[in-house]
């Protein structure tokens, strides 16, 4: 089940991405990228009036890497209750909960890794299990330079642990690569899930961001295709450093489900100079993307990525300029 709006509206594809908190949550190698403070919350109404929320802190380091705090709730309801005779006892309620704690950081300049333990309850009836599971992944840069030096290859195991009753859990891995063009705010991701002896499950999103401020998001979901289309959709916009996700996906027959999330990003003034520049960048404004970055270098000298990003937009302003009529 995706723990973010956007996540959803991706299909559940995004373990070579994993952006943000919510995909930290699909990968926790995604926290080894994480460079501003983050607070989430998301919540969905699924079938059947099955109630879904997160809410999650992610603070950066000032030397890299990334720590995670998360809780999930998963509330079923009341669920009608039958003797064993078959004549009806009311109903029973039923939730699972969750709290993770995570961290990631990177390895080099085209590696990153992270990790996350849960601590899983499951309520029936007034009868609690509680267990414990890991989960982990990387994510790996494998090209330098050139038109595909933003691919990136991804891959995270989930749930590794034991049940109460001593079994395994239902272990998952999650595999995939991601593309974005550096200047066109474009997202591409294709992952295949493996869960034990079941097919192979295959998950794609599309994301565009219109000038930086806009996302349209669109996916495709193998699970959920069984029961409906599979395709799934949603948006977002950004306010200054608040950010509002949709999701959609439809089940067919079964119904439809409509999940929100809302994300707020604060401190490290560097990083957000350098954010805006990358935005720059994608509407090829050139100039303030120079600008930009300049900042972001001046209050951080050490921020190679901003030491990058103002190389890139230095050299296509000169092109640019180049190109123009004398």
């Amino acid at each position: 089940m995706p723990t973010g709006a956007r996540t959803s509206a991706l299909g559940g594809a995004g373990v070579a991405e994993a952006t943000g908190l919510a995909g930290a949550q699909i990968n926790p190698a995604g926290l080894g990228r994480l460079w501003r403070d983050e607070v989430a919350f998301s919540g969905a109404r699924w079938m059947d009036d099955v109630q879904y929320q997160t809410a999650g802190y992610a603070h950066p380091f000032v030397k890299g890497g990334a720590v995670t705090a998360n809780l999930l709730s998963l509330n079923y309801g009341d669920i009608p209750s039958f003797a064993p005779s078959g004549g009806a006892e009311g109903s029973v309620s039923a939730r699972d909960s969750a709290a993770r704690l995570g961290y990631g950081r990177g390895w080099g300049d085209q590696c990153w890794w992270g990790a996350q333990g849960v601590l899983a309850q499951e309520t029936l009836a007034g009868e609690t299990y509680q267990t414990f599971a890991v989960d982990g992944g990387a994510l790996w840069l494998p090209i330098r330079r050139g038109m595909f030096q933003t691919l990136t290859l991804g891959a995270a195991f989930r749930n590794w642990g034991k049940s109460p009753s001593g079994g395994a859990l239902p272990r998952a891995l999650q595999a995939g690569v991601n593309l974005r063009p550096f200047f066109e705010g474009l997202s591409v991701s294709a992952d295949t899930v493996l869960t034990g002896d079941d097919p192979a499950i295959w998950l794609a999103g599309l994301e565009y961001w219109a000038k930086g401020v806009v996302a349209f998001r669109l996916g495709y979901n193998g699970r959920e295709a069984r029961e409906g289309s599979g395709v799934t959709m949603g948006f977002g916009f950004r306010v200054l450093d608040l950010q509002v996700d949709y999701g959609y996906v439809g089940f067919g027959a079964l119904g439809e489900t409509h999940h929100l999330g809302l994300t707020y990003r604060f401190g490290s003034v560097a990083e957000r100079h350098y954010e805006r520049g990358l935005a720059s960048l994608q509407q090829k404004d050139y100039a303030q993307a120079v600008i930009h970055f300049a900042r972001a270098v001046s209050l951080d000298p050490q921020h190679r990525r901003a030491m990058k990003g103002l190389r890139e937009a230095s050299a296509k302003l000169q092109e640019q300029d180049s190109a123009r009529p004398r």
